[in-house]
């Protein structure tokens, strides 16, 4: 694609996992702001991925199951004896010690991925760059969501509280980045 001589602008509106937000770059002023409205979460309902996440859940279990039986060995206790931790074993939802499971691991990976691919189709090499507005409270309520972002953008990343904020602080950027 070739940059116009003259830009008076354009707004493409686009479905994060289609085409146009994984396939094609828009580098330089090609696209200096993305919008994304919401978080794109794959259908929990979808027949494979409840299979993929149930898969990833047993496994897991199996692994923890495994793990209190080796300990149980190397403590020199007879493993009928010794009763793991029966929240982990008990539970639909096996956790790992920081608490998550690889199913919902999984399902959120999924989601972050399709982010980072989506947001990263404006910002192709070293000296571009983009505004990116992330329009969901759950990027300010989820932490973990937000630490799921590329280092680069996390750090960079400002709450507003109003509209107007989020004009004031578009314009800084902008201005700052015309000026360099």
């Amino acid at each position: 694609m070739e940059t116009p001589k003259t830009t008076t602008g354009a707004i493409l509106f686009c479905v994060v996992g289609a085409k146009m937000s994984e396939g094609i770059n828009f580098s330089d002023d090609l696209a200096r702001c993305v919008v994304m409205v919401g978080l794109p979460y794959p259908d929990r309902s979808d027949p494979e991925l409840i299979q993929k996440i149930d898969y990833l859940n047993k496994r897991q279990q199996t692994e923890v199951e495994m793990k209190h039986k080796q300990e149980a060995i190397s403590n020199g206790s007879s493993f009928l004896g010794a009763a793991p931790s029966s929240s982990l074993l008990s539970s639909s939802k096996p956790a790992t010690p920081n608490g998550s499971n690889a199913g919902n691991d999984y399902y959120e990976n999924l989601c972050m991925r399709a982010v980072n691919q989506s947001i990263g189709r404006s910002i192709r090499h070293v000296n571009d760059y983009s505004s990116i507005l992330l329009v969901d409270q759950r990027w300010r309520t989820k932490p973990r969501v937000q630490s799921q972002l590329p280092k680069w953008i996390g750090d960079q990343v400002r709450h507003c509280e109003s509209f107007g904020a989020v004009v004031r602080n578009l314009r800084e950027f902008f201005v700052s980045r015309i000026s360099k």
